[in-house]
């Protein structure tokens, strides 16, 4: 997971994703890979995928009583962010603009007077 962390550190979240893939099958207990792999998601846009990776952060972390306090914190982060993003999301809806023209129709002037 190290090189993971590094690699995704360094901005090469290919190769940081790829190495997560490898310490999630190496490490299937390690909650730490799976919060860590949803944080590289979350960066990369793959929203759904994050989340995934976050349930299964919980799902390993009720097993285990020796959790770190700021893993806690930042898995409660990252759900807020995830579910932030999803709420707005609806919100980011292009809605149109009846004085604008349509497409296609950029080099048209509109006649106030025209019916």
């Amino acid at each position: 997971m190290l090189l993971a962390l590094v690699l995704k550190n360094l901005g090469d979240y290919d190769n940081a994703r790829h190495a997560f893939e490898q310490a999630a099958k190496l490490n299937k207990t390690d909650a730490s890979v799976a919060l860590n792999y949803a944080v590289l998601l979350n960066l990369m846009g793959e929203k759904e995928k994050a989340a995934a990776q976050l349930r299964r952060f919980q799902e390993l972390a009720e097993g285990s009583s020796e959790l770190d306090q700021e893993l806690l914190l930042v898995a409660q982060n990252l759900s807020k962010s995830l579910t932030t993003n999803t709420e707005t999301e609806g919100d980011n809806v292009e809605k149109s603009d009846p004085s604008k023209p349509e497409s296609g129709d950029e080099d048209e002037e509109m006649d106030p007077d025209a019916v």
